[in-house]
């Protein structure tokens, strides 16, 4: 059984992942603070090292923009381009594979690029990770994230506001903006298929995206799919917030999709079952 160092693993996505797969692979958490015996310190910056042998890493750890503070800014920066830099030092040593998950932001084009700090961070995580992979042949796989859904509504999207039984009335944006929705379920599948692959086909640095093609919807589709579902509506206010600046309209391709992933998990068949906030 490989050992697979799975960081952020207090994430909702890496959460996911290790009880999924925990009979697949033996897993190692990787957090900040390790208190259990099959846990690794994870801190940006810092050198990682770890008494057990790992087969690869999946990196699933990342830090959001907060607000637009320069204290703000600075730990983002620090979290991930920090911790890319970690790691890349950890698999040179080791000769580690990694996969590593990125954000479609990053590749937005150059006249819808929204302003954001967190993707440029991870612009130049990625390409730390590229150069490292190729000068110390590194077998890397950098896998673009489009929006995810699921039972755990701790990281606060729309769709969880929106399946938040507790949610009475909603002010949003006339809602034309289109969303590319995956099943959190369905995104780790397509992340164990790459990491399989990685593993038997060790080449350096290759991108791939987990793009569903099925269910992409507008924020005012998404929300009016939820509140039919719902037995006590939300009232929703569209226009009643303006757009960001440099909101983004439409969907982008990054890279070509893991290969052979198909989603199973139905946007429609989920809100169906979920619909009044369950988490059961």
């Amino acid at each position: 059984m490989k050992t697979i160092l799975v960081t952020g693993a207090t994430g909702v996505l890496a959460k996911a992942f290790i009880s999924n797969y925990s009979n697949d692979f033996n897993i190692i958490s990787g957090v900040r603070k390790p208190i259990q015996s099959n846990t690794v310190q994870i801190d940006s910056w810092n050198e990682i090292s770890s008494d057990f042998n790992i087969d690869a890493v999946i990196h699933f750890a990342g830090k959001y923009l907060v607000d637009d503070s320069l204290s703000s800014n600075k730990l983002v920066n620090d979290a991930t381009v920090g911790t890319a830099t970690a790691l890349a030092n950890f698999c040179k040593k080791n000769g580690t594979p990694l996969l590593a998950l990125g954000s479609y932001f990053e590749q937005a084009p150059p006249n819808m690029q929204p302003w954001s700090h967190y993707s440029i961070a991870k612009e130049s995580a990625a390409k730390i990770l590229e150069v490292a992979s190729k000068a110390y042949e590194i077998p890397v796989r950098y896998i673009y994230a489009y929006d995810t859904y699921g039972k755990d509504f701790s990281r606060r999207k729309i769709v969880d506001v929106l399946l938040d039984p507790k949610t009475e009335k909603l002010d949003l944006s006339p809602g034309q903006q289109k969303i590319n929705l995956t099943n959190e379920d369905d995104f780790v599948g397509g992340i164990k298929m790459a990491l399989e692959e990685l593993l038997i086909n060790r080449r350096t640095f290759e991108r791939f995206q987990i793009r569903n093609g099925h269910d992409e919807f507008t924020l005012q589709e998404i929300a009016e799919t939820i509140n039919s579902f719902r037995a006590k509506k939300i009232d929703l206010n569209f226009g009643a917030k303006p757009y960001r600046n440099r909101e983004v309209f439409k969907v982008w391709d990054c890279a070509p999709n893991i290969s052979g992933w198909l989603p199973q998990i139905h946007f429609t068949d989920f809100i169906s079952k979920h619909s009044g906030g369950s988490n059961e």
